[in-house]
Parts: C-alpha cells; structure tokens; sequence
C-alpha cells in the first residue's frame, strides 16, 4: 500500500484525558492498493505544546 500524493495537515485541538486542551498538528494520507483504490487512512498527530508556547514567548519579546 502507498500514500497518496497530497496529505492534509491541520491543527487540531485535542482533550487531554484531564479536560485540558492540547494543539496538534494532524496530518492525514489516504492509503491505497495497487489499483489506486482507497483502503484505509494514515492518520499522524503531533504535539503543538512547546511550539506555541515558544511563540507566545517571542511574541512577548
């Protein structure tokens, strides 16, 4: 199975299991057989935390 050729990436808002947001970047691929017919998605989340705390630094700075 391959990806497709574009995936999306997105920031999300995830809710941690103690109710607190956490910022993701989603990053979603359609996979797909060799006949080019969808079979599934690829679905990656990465934390946003530290990223957006730096920039509000900066942004104070």
């Amino acid at each position: 199975m391959t990806t497709a050729a574009g995936s999306d990436v997105a920031e999300w808002t995830y809710i941690r299991r103690d109710g607190t947001p956490m910022p993701v970047a989603l990053n979603v691929s359609a996979l797909r057989d060799e006949h080019g017919v969808a079979s599934g998605f690829l679905v990656m989340a990465s934390d946003l935390t530290e990223q957006k705390r730096r920039d509000a630094e900066l942004h104070q700075a």
